[in-house]
């Protein structure tokens, strides 16, 4: 559901159903779940009041109204100064965008407004949300750095320096400088992932309202967005995210098909949501039944794909709607991972599991955030129903990814590592234009798992050589691992004396390692300098 306040589009939270509860349990809790529901009802029924009642088109004061509403919204810090902080960045930033405009008409503090409000969704610490509010000061308005230090501290003005583009100087250089300015989201973000979130909420709510943009710039900023951002947000699990800036980029970029898949999709979802509910009835008879106790705590959710999914599917795969049956599809939510492989057994008991449709991301987890039992099995109407089993932990990190942790205060070993590539290839490649190149290829591009002899995992771009292998495996283990690098020993030979050889080598530009050489020396360090330049591959040698 959503609040239309004029233009813009204010998303109210969903509740999930989960199944029913003992008897007992549910008198003990039914009074305090009628008064949490009733306070929630009223807090949206005077909203609803309040815009029907002033006039459609948005102004400052009727978004002011709806900052009640964020406050009532599970997650909000409730500790009174960290209230105070979010409060006095609201006001802050609504009293220095002032009578600001947005292309739409809207005030411009609208934009932050929203931002801010797409963050509150994920229950975020106040200081990202102050900074969401205050995201766009330093570069509208006349405020300086001091003043949002002395008013929201040394945090906040460290998250809202990182999300401001530098006032361009040159038209002709705009191109320039907007990867210059990415570039330097992604290093802060690479360092504190709230700069990365930050940068996300404010892209999104640009694309809810890029119809008032000039065509041409609509399609450079979705084809950035498609590129960039999606990406980006499904790495560090923010699916939610990156289905609505795939949705949105796919009706600039390709309205027909847009058109076209709305229609269709919503029509195959109602037929098979009714095939998933007979699959509930089935599931539910066996899991929530007293025959298994272990199942008490059982519960599910039905989840759908986004428009952008069917368009890959159809347009870049070649394949058929009528060959795809992912419309709905059934997440059985378990308390521990035994009980989820136990809902498995129980859910190839009660129909028949599709060969080959079976993927354990449990074991095996996609990217840091992703874990899941995948199957398609025949269900009650005789078609293929997809089903995902995990525990609710999983689920909520699937749904909002890396917002998880930093509402627990924790940083996972998974999440440290993927932060410590995104910034080695930032801080690796000084111009913009390569930066993005091999963080397209190497961070955002499609990756594989290759094992060592040892049994040891290395995650590298699919189309990776044997030699990419060797330098992420280990340099010093590179002239075992790889036959390429035998050329360089075959250059150099194996002579006396002792000379230090930083080389670079790039194989097919998807990967760039250096490797270290303290070699037995014969020859001149020169000959051998020269040598080295010659193989293929080669870009840099460098003495140590």
């Amino acid at each position: 559901m959503e609040l239309k306040i004029g233009k813009a589009r204010f998303p109210v939270p969903s509740f999930r159903l989960a199944a029913p509860k003992p008897k007992a349990q549910q008198k003990r809790q039914q009074p305090q779940k009628k008064k949490k529901a009733s306070a929630f009802a009223k807090e949206k029924k005077e909203l609803l009041q309040s815009i029907r009642k002033n006039s459609v088109d948005a102004d400052t004061r009727l978004v002011g109204k709806a900052f009640s509403f964020i406050a009532g919204i599970p997650g909000i810090p409730k500790a009174r100064g960290e209230r105070l902080l979010v409060e006095r960045a609201f006001s802050f930033s609504e009293e220095k965008h002032g009578s600001q405009k947005r292309l739409s008409g809207d005030p411009y503090f609208s934009h932050a407004f929203q931002t801010a409000f797409i963050l509150s969704e994920y229950g975020l610490d106040s200081s990202t949300i102050a900074a969401a509010l205050l995201h766009d000061v330093l570069e509208d308005t006349d405020v300086s750095d001091e003043e949002i230090r002395k008013g929201f501290g040394e945090n906040v003005l460290k998250l809202v320096k990182s999300v401001t583009k530098l006032r361009q100087k040159e038209k002709e250089h705009e191109d320039q400088e907007e990867k210059e300015y990415l570039k330097s989201v992604l290093l802060a973000s690479a360092e504190d992932s709230r700069v990365l979130l930050i940068k996300l909420a404010d892209k999104i709510h640009n694309l809810r309202t890029i119809e008032f943009m000039p065509e041409k710039r609509r399609r450079e900023i979705c084809e950035n967005a498609l590129e960039l951002y999606a990406p980006l947000a499904e790495r560090f699990g923010l699916n939610k995210m990156k289905e609505e800036i795939e949705d949105r980029c796919l009706e600039v970029l390709h309205p027909d098909e847009f058109a076209r898949l709305s229609g269709e999709i919503e029509t195959r979802r109602k037929a098979k949501e009714l095939e998933v509910d007979e699959a509930v009835k089935v599931l539910s008879g066996i899991l929530v039944s007293g025959r298994k106790r272990f199942f008490q705590k059982y519960s599910y959710r039905k989840i759908c794909k986004n428009l952008y999914h069917y368009y890959e599917k159809t347009e870049k795969k070649h394949r058929d709607l009528d060959e795809l049956y992912d419309f709905v599809s059934l997440v059985v939510l378990c308390g521990t991972i035994g009980e989820c492989y136990e809902a498995l057994k129980t859910v190839h008991t009660a129909f028949y599991p599709i060969p080959g449709k079976l993927k354990d991301l449990i074991a095996a987890p996609h990217y840091m955030t992703y874990q899941s039992i995948c199957t398609s099995v025949i269900g009650p109407k005789g078609s293929p129903v997809k089903i995902f089993i995990r525990t609710r932990e999983m689920d909520e990190l699937a749904e909002k990814g890396i917002t998880v942790w930093l509402r627990e205060k924790s940083r996972p070993k998974a999440e440290e590592k993927e932060l410590e590539s995104l910034g080695e290839i930032a801080r690796r490649h000084s111009a913009p234009t390569e930066f993005f190149s091999t963080l397209k290829t190497d961070f955002l591009g499609e990756q594989i798992s290759v094992f060592s002899h040892e049994g040891a995992k290395y995650v590298v771009p699919k189309g990776s050589t044997v030699t990419d292998f060797a330098f992420k495996s280990g340099p010093e283990k590179a002239a075992f691992l790889s036959g390429a690098l035998g050329e360089i020993f075959s250059a150099i030979g194996s002579q006396a004396s002792i000379e230090s050889f930083n080389i670079k080598k790039v194989t097919q530009n998807r990967f760039e390692g250096s490797l270290l050489l303290e070699l037995k020396k014969s020859a001149s360090a020169e000959k051998i300098e020269k040598k080295l330049k010659k193989i293929s591959g080669i870009t840099e040698v460098s003495r140590v």
